[in-house]
């Protein structure tokens, strides 16, 4: 009995010492968005726009201009021996120009890829490709989150 009380107190000091928080909580974010505009409005770039939109009301000394513009293409990597497309990679590029302080500018490029296979049923195709896009877009996000975090 008593190594059940002495075990359950520790796995319950242990447990409570642990905290969840988000890593991307706005506390500790060291900058504010006042400005973000877009060349196009694509699905890609209103995207991040309304991802983005959530540190426009951050209090910081730290004010920041963002232009956004993206790409987004699909080529093909491999074809089978009749021809037809067998591997496609998608690529999506955003062009990032930050403007700090209304005086030094900085322009950066992210990039991210990914290459898979194609299916008889285009259906199944275009939605596996709509989650391919929307994983880039989050991985080029979280890296948008730390670059202007760091700058």
């Amino acid at each position: 009995m008593k190594k059940t009380i002495i075990i359950f107190i520790l796995i319950n000091s242990l447990l409570s010492g642990c905290k969840y928080e988000p890593i991307y909580s706005q506390k500790e974010i060291n900058f504010q968005i006042s400005e973000i505009q877009i060349q196009n409005e694509n699905k890609i770039n209103l995207n991040i726009e309304k991802r983005l939109y959530a540190y426009r009301n951050v209090n910081s000394l730290k004010k920041i201009k963002l232009d956004l513009n993206s790409e987004k293409a699909i080529t093909i990597s491999s074809r089978d021996s009749r021809g037809d497309p067998k591997k496609f990679e998608m690529q999506i590029m955003i062009y990032l120009t930050v403007t700090k302080n209304e005086n030094l500018s900085k322009k950066i490029k992210f990039i991210e890829k990914f290459k898979y296979n194609n299916t008889l049923n285009k259906f199944d195709l275009r939605a596996y490709e709509q989650n391919i896009e929307e994983n880039l877009v989050n991985k080029i996000y979280q890296e948008i989150l730390v670059f202007l975090s760091t700058i």
